[in-house]
């Protein structure tokens, strides 16, 4: 029988299984919420500030990203990795961890902070408003240190595996940005109007103020966790556990910061390359041609939607690694794998035929649909395939062996930079910077995936490739057929309703939704309160019993469901 609670349960295998199963999927949805409300962001910067401003403030964003996971050196992930490992048999030492872990956190905070600070004083003298550089970096300081601080209570919630109340803070984000930006695009516009300047920064300026807002409330969430802020914000722990956490994190942190470099350099690259005389002048037209990929690579970003899965992913596969479980470790990786293509596909269904027009539509007639439809779709491909690199590079940290995906990671970003420094030096084309993007990260997936093989034992699920690919298919010709042709919200709202259903229908009856799957998502909604979806998951698993290819309960599973360690 299914647990009361799927996110607090984790005796058997099937429990633990389902446990993860709905931290990803609540994960998931506020990822989703969270890329509307950041594509929301977008499309109303580059609309308020056009394609020159956002030039520089879509890539703010971007290296905010960047910049947080590098500050935090890696001991995120290796608290998170470490606390799963030893929550159950070691109470006192995942304490330990918590506590050396968050000091190791504020301790280089404050050093990137402190010696960003003095060297902006040194370069622009103390005031922020010097030059629009000045005023974008005293921003990230400001943005880094509250992300520094939140990196505290992703890495225990994520540990102790409560992704429930994980994923209530990781709302909080996205909300204050969209929120806060606008109204200071506004204002900027009323007070000094005409100045881009102030806009760009207006702009960024909502990105800090998110920060800062999201750090606050994760303070108050350490108590819905039942944890104790006297005992994780303290200076007396010892430093039993602080080499440790460096040691594993700066390599975890290679390996997850050269990944994330894939999905977040490209539009700074471009930029960069424009902008800079050295890479072949700031002619306009390459100014505008960046801006362009920056809001193109804004919306093929939709596959960071399943960041959720990455995070729930590593503590998960810590834990089945210390209990020496390989089944379960490859039914994780399975599951993973198979909703992550699932959701891709549909993506990528609705993307094939309505990318140009969505792009066009949110962002203004700056941005024709008829350039952008392919770009997006091209750099659509990349970042999926870039966020199942981030997936198996997880799982590789999961296992503790971050060296080998260290090492790819880092060459596989090296080489997408110099791709698309290249394309955009010798070609006016930035759909062939797009192309060679995709071509680079799928080549860095493939080696990912046999460091997988090699130290883990954990395959590439091939099985689970060929029914979602069917249905994107079937979905994009029934999709294409329908008289969607006007650049309006009502044609993109019926593209998207009618693609998902098309999509959804033919993935049930390609045997795409197995029973399994049906249980566990019984299990997640009525976990989350929301059992009253219980009866439509009901007749939607009859209706695909009907089809010759609907995959039933098989006897013997992998993954035991009485077994505690699984073995």
């Amino acid at each position: 029988m299914a647990s009361a609670n799927a996110f607090k349960s984790g005796d058997t295998d099937r429990e633990k299984v389902g446990r993860f199963v709905a931290g990803s999927s609540l994960l998931f949805v506020v990822s989703a919420a969270s890329g509307v409300m950041q594509f929301a962001w977008s499309a109303t910067m580059q609309r308020l500030l056009g394609p020159e401003g956002f030039s520089l403030t879509g890539p703010f964003l971007n290296l905010f990203w960047l910049l947080s996971l590098a500050t935090s050196f890696g001991v995120p992930q290796a608290m998170m990795t470490f606390i799963s490992d030893r929550r159950h048999r070691d109470s006192e030492g995942a304490a330990l961890i918590m506590a050396e872990g968050t000091r190791l956190l504020v301790a280089m905070g404050a050093l990137f902070c402190g010696a960003a600070a003095a060297a902006l004083v040194a370069i622009y003298g103390a005031s922020p408003a010097a030059n629009v550089y000045s005023g974008l970096a005293w921003l990230m300081i400001v943005s880094v240190a509250g992300k520094q601080m939140y990196m505290s209570f992703f890495a225990t919630a994520g540990g102790i595996q409560r992704m429930d109340l994980l994923a209530a803070c990781n709302i909080v984000f996205p909300i204050a940005m969209l929120g806060s930006s606008i109204g200071m695009v506004y204002a900027a516009k009323t007070y000094w109007p005409g100045s881009q300047a102030a806009g760009i920064l207006a702009g960024a300026g909502g990105v800090a103020f998110a920060s800062v807002a999201q750090c606050v409330v994760s303070l108050a969430m350490f108590r819905r966790a039942e944890l104790s802020l006297k005992r994780i914000f303290t200076w007396r722990a010892g430093w039993g556990e602080s080499k440790r956490l460096l040691s594993f994190g700066w390599v975890a942190a290679l390996a997850v910061i050269a990944a994330s470099g894939v999905q977040f350099l490209p539009p700074a690259v471009v930029s960069f390359a424009a902008h800079s005389s050295a890479l072949g002048g700031a002619a306009p037209e390459k100014i505008i041609n960046a801006g362009r990929f920056c809001a193109a690579f804004t919306y093929a970003m939709a596959p960071m939607l399943l960041i959720g899965m990455v995070m729930a992913i590593v503590p998960a596969i810590s834990e089945a690694e210390s209990k020496k479980n390989p089944e379960l470790m490859q039914r994780y990786f399975d599951l993973a794998v198979k909703y992550a293509l699932s959701i891709i596909m549909l993506m990528m269904a609705i993307y094939a035929v309505s990318a140009g027009t969505i792009v066009e539509l949110f962002s203004g007639k700056e941005f024709p649909r008829g350039r952008m439809g392919p770009l997006t779709l091209t750099l659509f491909a990349g970042m999926s395939a870039g966020m199942l690199a981030m997936l198996t590079v997880n799982v590789l940290v999961g296992i503790k062996k971050p060296a080998a995906p260290a090492a790819v990671s880092l060459a596989m970003t090296a080489a997408v930079v110099a791709a698309l420094a290249a394309a955009e030096v010798y070609s006016d084309s930035v759909l062939t910077a797009a192309g060679a993007f995709s071509a680079t990260v799928f080549m860095g997936l493939a080696a990912l995936l046999y460091c997988l093989k090699r130290l883990g034992g954990i395959r590439w699920p091939w099985k689970t490739v060929a029914r979602p690919t069917a249905a994107a298919i079937a979905a994009a010709v029934a999709l294409r057929a329908l008289p969607f042709d006007s650049v309006s919200v009502a044609a993109v709202a019926a593209a998207c309703v009618c693609g998902s259903v098309f999509y959804l229908v033919a993935l049930g009856l390609a045997g795409g939704i197995d029973s399994d799957d049906f249980d566990m998502a019984r299990d997640t909604f009525r976990s989350s309160g929301a059992g009253i979806v219980v009866p439509a998951i009901d007749a939607m698993e009859k209706f695909f019993r009907l089809s010759p290819l609907f995959v039933k309960p098989r006897a013997g599973r992998a993954v035991s469901q009485e077994s505690g360690d699984g073995g």
